[in-house]
C-alpha cells in the first residue's frame, strides 16, 4: 500500500518551496505563484484551516 503524504502547514510548505529556490513572483487574492530560476511554477491556495499547492 502507498503511504500517505505528512500533513504540513502553509508555512511549511512555502519554507520548503524557498529552500528549494522558489520565490514568490505574484498573489492575486488567496492565490500565490512561486517561480524557480529554471521557471518551474508552484501555484498555492489558502482556504482557512486548508492548503494546495499544485505544481506546473
Amino acid at each position: 500500500m502507498s503511504e500517505k503524504l505528512p500533513r504540513l502547514t502553509a508555512t511549511e510548505i512555502i519554507k520548503i518551496l524557498e529552500k528549494c529556490g522558489f520565490v514568490l513572483t505574484r498573489q492575486s487574492g488567496s492565490h500565490k505563484i512561486y517561480k524557480d530560476e529554471y521557471g518551474n511554477r508552484a501555484k498555492s491556495l489558502f482556504i482557512p484551516a486548508r492548503f494546495f499547492i499544485q505544481m506546473f
